[in-house]
């Protein structure tokens, strides 16, 4: 597999993408890149719903300029440690495909520079890949300009899924830093720069807040803008119910949408609406 689809490479001057760009969790954002141009080696707690991916996204468009961020998403080699080695390798232009992680970092040290390796959903290769992969993640804590961070649902400790896997765990011990919850602000604000010109925002962030994935919620809730255009509080609490039972998949929820629309009609009708 070509490594254009895996890896994202970043040379952003901070303050342009700071003016340019939107940060989720701006404060922890900023904290979690100062630690990584620092040259630490991070392991952060979050799932996609709760914005982990998106934290990733941000951190990439707040690198300064000269720091190569390097981003791969895991489940796309959790069965193929080779193919990640050769992706690495392309990484570097380098002529032959390393033979394992540490002549990557090796050759990365050589080639100079400042660079953070970022390694989404890590606990998809936590009983896969060889003991020596992560032996080898360690010599980026010896390395004062290589920053590194890996992305777990769960703390490596309680996701340890076999031996294999608790023996790799011996191999490898980053600092865990826990994705701060989503509170109603950064909901607030996120529908404030998206959708300006709503008037019915407290709707939507309320729908989004209320529920668990919030994250995956609020964007999908975003993406369908267009249903919300001009819709009073009442059409619009109707359409939210709509979307939400399509984003769940539960169809009660339809039904209870029918059945008050089936009552607001008739109170339209005797003029009590």
């Amino acid at each position: 597999m070509g490594s254009k689809a895996i890896w994202d490479f970043h040379f952003l001057s901070t303050f342009a993408a700071m003016s340019m760009r939107h940060f989720f969790r701006p404060v922890f954002t900023k904290r979690i890149m100062d630690r990584l141009l620092a040259g630490e080696v991070i392991n952060l707690i979050g799932q996609d719903r709760e914005g982990a991916s998106r934290l990733l996204e941000d951190i990439q468009a707040a690198s300064p300029e000269q720091v190569v961020i390097l981003l791969a998403d895991m489940n796309v080699y959790k069965e193929d440690y080779p193919a990640f080695l050769k992706a690495l390798s392309d990484t570097l232009l380098l002529p032959e495909t390393v033979v394992d992680f540490g002549e990557w970092v090796e050759a990365l040290k050589l080639h100079g520079g400042q660079l953070i390796l970022l390694l989404n959903h890590f606990d998809q290769v936590m009983d896969t890949y060889p003991k020596a992969f992560f032996a080898d993640l360690n010599q980026f804590l010896l390395a004062p300009k290589l920053g590194m961070m890996v992305v777990t649902e769960k703390s490596l400790e309680l996701d340890v899924k076999d031996i294999d896997a608790f023996f790799n765990l011996e191999q490898f011990q980053p600092e865990a830093v826990k994705l701060p919850p989503i509170g109603y602000k950064r909901i607030l604000e996120e529908v404030n720069r998206k959708l300006p010109d709503l008037e019915e925002k407290t709707l939507l962030v309320n729908e989004a807040f209320a529920m668990q994935d919030k994250y995956g919620y609020l964007q999908f809730l975003l993406g369908k803008n267009d249903r919300f255009k001009g819709a009073s509080a009442k059409s619009m609490s109707l359409e939210l119910k709509r979307l939400k039972a399509e984003f769940t998949g539960d169809a009660s929820l339809l039904r209870e949408e029918e059945t008050q629309g089936w009552l607001f009609r008739l109170k339209t009708w005797i003029g009590l609406n």
